[in-house]
């Protein structure tokens, strides 16, 4: 498994990234969303995840500090966002026939393995449902806020956190 950082004029890359995208419904309501969407995806660094020649799902980290990411619009959490070098993890998404947990958790290991080899990230953050809010515990992020409503959404979204040195110690 490796994994395949998008640029932003990659448009056969980008292709494949909005064809795993769609595999999670994600609601994009306006032309006002799909700028801020482009904007996280030309600011931020997209992946593809690759295994056995073909990409089983994609990812997007967003730093903080610009607007863009969700923890820093959401009422009450933002306040929590106060970690310098946090980028949160976004439309992380994984091809359905690839979902099992020892492939989500040898998915998670290599991202941390790569941010600590070929980042200066310190600190990710993410906003996600509760079932991949219990996965994400398991990698050693911590909960900061949980049952957080979202406008037009159908279930409770929680706020965790966490190091990347923490989260390698835990995994590897």
């Amino acid at each position: 498994m490796h994994l395949q950082r998008i640029s932003a004029n990659d448009l056969t890359g980008f292709s494949t990234v909005r064809e795993i995208r769609s595999y999670h419904q994600t609601i994009i309501y306006d032309k006002h969303d799909l700028k801020i969407e482009q904007q996280r995806d030309s600011l931020g660094m997209v992946f593809l995840i690759c295994h056995a020649g073909r990409a089983v799902g994609t990812f997007r980290l967003v730093p903080t500090g610009h607007g863009l990411t969700l923890a820093e619009v959401i009422p009450n959490i933002n306040e929590l966002v106060s970690i310098p070098d946090s980028w949160e993890v976004q439309r992380f998404v994984i091809s359905p026939d690839f979902r099992s947990l020892k492939n989500i958790m040898a998915i998670y290991r290599e991202i941390t393995t790569w941010l600590r080899d070929n980042t200066e990230i310190t600190h990710v953050i993410a906003i996600c449902n509760r079932r991949v809010a219990a996965l994400l515990k398991r990698t050693g992020l911590k909960v900061l806020a949980k049952e957080i409503k979202l406008d037009n959404a159908h279930t409770d979204y929680f706020f965790l956190s966490g190091s990347v040195v923490d989260i390698c110690n835990k995994l590897l």
